[in-house]
């Protein structure tokens, strides 16, 4: 299996049966941790759009447009970043997150 590096790095590899493959990124996920807990209730109350029901899902789901990206948090300050398709665009996403829960005092 080739690294991610490699993959970003070819646009087209030879496969074992020698047909010439296309690769393209469509998604990346990234996993981040704050290192700090977050207030997912309060940030629920007061950050739109967010979807956050514990009974189905133990995190909260933020949709941010700008950059577009789907950002999962956790309780235990544990972020996952996904829907992007470049790594810039990870962390933008990912900054601009830490900076919103920041912003708001949701990080103890």
């Amino acid at each position: 299996m080739l690294s991610y590096h490699r993959w970003g790095l070819l646009s087209r590899y030879r496969g074992s049966a020698g047909y010439v493959y296309e690769i393209t990124i469509q998604n990346v996920v990234a996993a981040v941790n704050f290192h700090r807990r977050i207030d997912i209730v309060e940030m629920f109350d007061i950050v739109e759009p967010t979807m956050y029901e514990p009974e189905m899902f133990p995190g909260l789901i933020y949709r941010m447009k700008n950059p577009k990206a789907v950002i999962l948090l956790f309780a235990s300050g544990r972020v996952v970043c996904v829907g992007c398709k470049l790594r810039a665009i990870v962390d933008e996403a990912v900054e601009k997150m830490y900076d919103l829960v920041k912003e708001h005092g949701l990080l103890y």
